[in-house]
């Protein structure tokens, strides 16, 4: 387990002028936190030109545990979301975008899971399509036959699982200490690959049907 004193989970939250979107993110994060242990909450503002420093400055104040970097320029989406992934401090990490949710009960889970088995570096799930209207789950964007690690090793039965179930490895909880400060920018490959790529060179990966992301 982490020291008491390391947050456990850095929730990696890359936005660029979306202050409403934000401020209803960290809410759901800080009033009060939904964990069960220490979190950190990385903001990586894109220079954006809108209320979204109050926004942070506020729940800063008000005691959230967030740690905020603005860029000076407009850098890109995914190299601020990299950014984010760098800034990263806790044992996990994991992306949040500033219109989503985590769904802290199985984000708990995973945790206690990947500290069960430390051979696994990340753990991939399925996000919910979620009705806020109507309060339901419209659908998950992935079901698999069954739960199934890949090593270095497995990569072609990893791709073939990909293809045949039109997957797209976005959103893991992975160690911070698997990717380092590796960037993961290609200008043919669309960004996720390289990711996992990257984790399957430090250790197993996991592919779960239990989304921990709405």
């Amino acid at each position: 387990m982490a020291s008491p004193s390391r947050p456990v989970l850095s929730i990696c939250i890359p936005t660029r002028n979306r202050a409403s979107y934000l401020r209803s993110a960290l809410r759901g994060l800080t009033d009060p936190s939904p964990f069960p242990f220490p979190i950190e909450i990385v903001v990586s503002d894109n220079a954006s030109d809108d209320e979204t420093p109050r926004v942070v400055q506020e729940r800063i104040a008000g005691g959230a545990p967030i740690r905020y970097f603005r860029q000076p320029r407009d850098i890109g989406a995914h190299p601020n979301m990299f950014a984010a992934y760098r800034r990263a401090e806790a044992e996990f990490a994991v992306y949040l975008a500033d219109d989503d949710a985590l769904l802290p009960e199985s984000v708990a889970a995973t945790i206690a899971w990947l500290h069960a088995n430390p051979h696994v570096v990340a753990l991939y799930a399925p996000f919910q399509n979620y009705d806020p209207v109507g309060e339901v789950v419209s659908s998950v964007t992935f079901h698999l036959p069954e739960e199934i690690e890949y090593t270095a090793a497995d990569r072609l039965r990893l791709l073939d699982m990909l293809l045949a179930h039109d997957l797209v490895p976005e959103v893991p909880i992975f160690r911070t200490r698997a990717i380092g400060a590796t960037l993961f920018r290609s200008a043919t490959v669309y960004w996720a690959y390289p990711l996992l790529d990257r984790l399957l060179e430090a250790g197993a990966v996991k592919f779960s049907n239990r989304p921990f992301t709405r």
